[in-house]
């Protein structure tokens, strides 16, 4: 996944820093529901009402889930495009030179966002739920056969766009004052 959504990056960075979004939220919703429902059962032993309670409770972990992504984003974003600065500069050998929003700079960017919010501060509730969620996707061989599949023609289309275009698309963010510093020279 992470070579998958580096390369995606390259392409479309706004909405794979849109898709790592929502996928740590997720990853998180499904760790606070896990953790409450083994609280629960610990506390009371199973129960019928196990999976109404775990409903009912769904939007406030949503919500709870949103603003700590929203948080925990802030540094991975920082780190993700100070890669993407450090990689542009040291591409074009002068400062002044660089084009940090270059599909290169992106992917390498991108790469060091994931594995920042992975193993960095708040990834221990997106590493958890990301394993109980992939268990819950991929129960057999062929669920994670066709995940791999999946993942091998992103990274083919992802690679095709950018044989075809050189500058990634930024999606409602072009012609944005910012982007255009970024990516024109």
């Amino acid at each position: 996944m992470l070579v998958a959504l580096a390369a995606v990056a390259a392409v479309a960075p706004y909405g794979a820093v849109w898709i790592t979004a929502f996928g740590m939220i997720a990853a998180r919703v499904i760790d606070r529901s896990n953790m409450a429902l083994l609280l629960r059962r610990d506390q009371r032993g199973p129960r019928s009402s196990d999976r109404l309670v775990t409903t009912v409770a769904l939007p406030w972990r949503l919500l709870t889930a949103t603003v700590a992504t929203l948080l925990a984003m802030i540094l991975p974003g920082l780190i993700g495009a100070s890669v993407a600065f450090i990689v542009s500069s040291a591409m074009a050998g002068a400062p002044a030179d660089a084009i940090p929003g270059s599909p290169g700079p992106l992917a390498l960017g991108m790469v060091a966002l994931l594995l920042t919010a992975w193993w960095g501060p708040g990834g221990g509730s997106v590493r958890r739920g990301a394993v109980n969620g992939v268990r819950f996707v991929c129960p057999s061989s062929r669920a994670r056969l066709v995940v791999w599949a999946v993942l091998a023609l992103i990274l083919l289309s992802t690679l095709s766009v950018l044989q075809n275009s050189s500058t990634p698309d930024w999606g409602p963010l072009n012609g944005w004052s910012i982007v255009d510093q970024l990516t024109l020279h």
